[in-house]
């Protein structure tokens, strides 16, 4: 996974891929809890002013 993607959210900083074996590899460097939960969290060092402007704009 030579690519490296900034998230802002934790259940969005996921990487799924299927390996040649047909197998599903996944990286998941917040884990995967927030993901299952449905839970929007900001990622550690994010700006929090930003981010709120961000949900804000979504809702």
């Amino acid at each position: 996974m030579g690519r490296h993607l900034f998230c802002q959210e934790t259940a969005a900083s996921i990487v799924v891929r299927l390996n040649p074996e047909n197998n599903i590899e996944y990286i998941a460097r917040y884990g995967l809890k927030d993901l299952f939960n449905l839970k929007v969290v900001p990622t550690p060092g994010f700006d929090l002013h930003i981010y709120k402007e961000r949900i804000t704009t979504k809702l």
